[in-house]
């Protein structure tokens, strides 16, 4: 017999401080019974408990599903400057070398 995969949700910002908010309100007995009855993880609920305050503050749009701050973090400060130089090395059709980097970095 063929096992059915766990179905997992996405929720949006919206979704979440709907129910957040809801939470607030309705002040219920247990965390649980609330999960329960709005048909929501409790792992899922306990995380978004942990970052409430992030969740809550968030001003991007309540469509998106992250509350931003992903992705790659720029090590150099500098990069833009030193990949306009690159590319105008280029455009000279000289070649670009570490040795040419480490002069204009210094």
């Amino acid at each position: 017999m063929e096992q059915r995969k766990e179905v997992r949700r996405r929720y949006t910002n919206g979704q979440r401080k709907a129910l957040l908010a809801m939470f607030q309100v309705a002040s219920p007995a247990s965390e649980r019974q609330f999960c329960r009855d709005n048909q929501l993880p409790f792992s899922t609920w306990q995380a978004w408990r942990s970052r409430e305050a992030k969740i809550m503050a968030s001003k991007r749009h309540n469509r998106l599903a992250t509350t931003g701050g992903q992705g790659h973090k720029e090590l150099i400060p500098f990069g833009r400057e030193l990949l306009d130089f690159m590319r105008g090395r280029r455009e000279e059709e000289r070649y670009v070398r570490v040795y040419h980097m480490m002069n204009w970095v210094k």
